[in-house]
């Protein structure tokens, strides 16, 4: 396995090139992905601030003056997505 720093390419052997980040992504078993965890998530009792839907867990800290969206709410609330 050849490393060829001018096209980050790596050769491996009999004509067959992977890109660096691609041999990254499949390295040590991250079936793809990243090193990522997932998120740990946060107990409590909530109201959806649209609904009143219950919400027992969040992906974060909810702040006090803040409003909290079920995730329904939170799809039609959300800010549109920029390109």
């Amino acid at each position: 396995m050849v490393f060829n720093k001018r096209y980050n390419y790596i050769n491996l052997g009999k004509g067959r090139l992977i890109s660096q980040r691609k041999k990254y992504m499949f390295d040590n078993n991250n079936n793809g992905g990243g090193n990522f965890t997932p998120r740990p998530k946060v107990q409590g009792n909530w109201k959806c601030s649209d609904c009143g839907k219950e919400i027992t867990e969040l992906p974060f800290e909810p702040a006090p003056d803040r409003p909290i969206y079920c995730l329904d709410c939170w799809k039609k609330n959300r800010p549109p997505k920029r390109y």
